[in-house]
């Protein structure tokens, strides 16, 4: 018989906000229909990204213009991967304020790797009553991104914000995870130059933009 396998929630949710480093239309399908889909895509709607959900399992986002760059606490409550918006929004519009995941409070699972990470490529991020401020003069810079440790969504940030930054930017340690290759696929089919160069190395050559793009998401491995 056949058995239909659902789209990686992991993967998704990473490409939706992929889909935001360019002013045209994305296209993804196998996007598993659930709660953290819907709750991003509500987030992005909040953001003025236009989200359309033409079928089961497909959806089409285009983020021409972004009337707030605000990712309130609500979300990040609901959704710790809402922080997945810092880097594509920073690097797409130069600004973005965005509530630490789960509110002003730090200890587990902190993110202050993706923080550095901006850093690192030039942004100024300060941290206020559970927000991150974070703006960058011009286009962020690449750079060499070291984490101490192994993050995915730190990873996967980094990664995203390198898109757009003039120059190159090499992040090491990076997550080996098929999902984060299926967003480096996704990434190439919209014109960015990303390559894993050893298994744990990913390079990226920044763009000015990046164009649409259509992506079926991988199965999810757990399921």
């Amino acid at each position: 018989g056949v058995v239909p396998v659902s789209g990686a929630k992991n993967a998704a949710l990473k490409l939706l906000a992929a889909a935001t480093l360019t002013g045209e239309r994305c296209r993804f399908t196998n996007v598993p229909e659930i709660a953290d889909v819907a709750v991003l895509c509500e987030v992005l709607g909040d953001l003025g990204i236009v989200v359309d959900h033409p079928a089961p399992n497909t959806y089409e986002v285009a983020a021409g213009d972004v009337d707030w760059l605000f990712v309130p606490l609500e979300a990040a409550a609901k959704m710790r991967a809402s922080f997945i918006l810092l880097g594509p929004l920073l690097a797409r519009f130069g600004r973005v304020i965005i509530s630490n995941p789960g509110g002003d409070r730090i200890g587990r699972r902190p993110v202050n790797l993706h923080v550095d990470a901006m850093r690192a490529m030039g942004a100024e991020i300060e941290y206020r009553n559970g927000y991150y401020f974070a703006r960058s003069p011009g286009r962020l810079r690449g750079a060499q991104v070291t984490f101490p440790t192994v993050s995915v969504m730190g990873t996967e940030n980094a990664l995203l914000a390198a898109t757009l930054a003039d120059g190159h930017t090499i992040i090491r340690p990076a997550a080996q995870e098929p999902e984060v290759d299926d967003l480096i696929a996704f990434l190439q089919a919209m014109g960015a130059q990303v390559e894993r160069t050893s298994p744990d190395v990913i390079e990226i050559e920044g763009r000015r933009r990046l164009r649409g793009a259509e992506h079926r998401v991988m199965p999810d491995r757990i399921e």
